[in-house]
């Protein structure tokens, strides 16, 4: 699939993996539009996208607020006329064991990650089926749908729960004989900034841990895919035991 000119919905586009994600998109010619909720960084990656000539629409959006999300999806749609790939990277950890997580910290995640994939995704998919061919991609994790760790609980079940949901909409796709790739992107963990937020514990090797291009070069590889089917699911992991 040719990128040049396509249109893309990044979620999480501020930092991290959908940053470079959305750069890479930009460089390969694609119109990105950047949903986060911090504006100035946003408005940061659009400034390096258009640097390298291509194209960023910053909509400040809070994944976790339908009105936003469906704002941001019909904003894209009414700027370019088409949406033709959504990636959903946005995410948010919080590490407890499972008697001290607050109720509100465990929805938070949910929110975050689930339920704002799937809000995206209601939003994006009938511009997506109305061109007949596209690619949805949610970046989801190792940390859920493969393995589990203590002090996770939310993440993992939020992280297995899109994991479901990637699988149950390429069920959809297939039926209705579509060009739609649904691609599952899994990876260890990653050195980005999300740790630091996430007050992370445990031990991470920068050396030895993925890093986010090389996330976001494993989604430009799902999406420009001649055969999406090759790319279902792909699974991400450095040598950092044990995440």
């Amino acid at each position: 699939m040719s990128l040049e000119n396509k249109v893309a919905v990044v979620t999480g586009a501020s930092s991290g993996i959908g940053k470079e994600t959305a750069l890479k998109l930009g460089r390969a010619g694609a119109k990105v539009a950047l949903l986060a909720r911090r504006e100035e960084k946003l408005k940061a990656v659009a400034s390096q996208i258009e640097d390298n000539g291509g194209e960023g629409l910053v909509l400040k959006t809070d994944v976790t607020d339908e009105s936003q999300v469906r704002s941001a999806i019909e904003r894209t749609a009414g700027t370019y006329s088409r949406i033709d790939i959504l990636v959903n990277i946005a995410g948010l950890g919080i590490f407890k064991p499972v008697e001290k997580m607050s109720i509100d910290e465990w929805n938070k995640q949910v929110d975050v990650m689930l339920t704002g994939a799937f809000m995206a995704t209601h939003y994006a998919l009938p511009h997506i089926y109305r061109l007949k061919k596209g690619r949805v991609l949610f970046v989801t994790s190792l940390w859920g749908p493969v393995k589990t760790a203590a002090d996770c609980s939310a993440y993992n079940a939020a992280k297995a729960g899109v994991s479901a949901l990637a699988s149950a909409l390429r069920e959809e796709i297939r039926e209705k004989a579509l060009e739609v790739g649904v691609s599952e992107i899994r990876p260890g963990t990653v050195a980005t900034e999300f740790f630091d937020k996430a007050e992370y514990k445990g031990s991470v090797n920068p050396d030895r841990v993925l890093h986010a291009e090389d996330v976001a070069d494993a989604i430009l590889e799902a999406i420009s895919s001649r055969n999406p089917i090759a790319h279902n699911v792909v699974e991400l992991e450095g040598t950092n035991p044990p995440y």
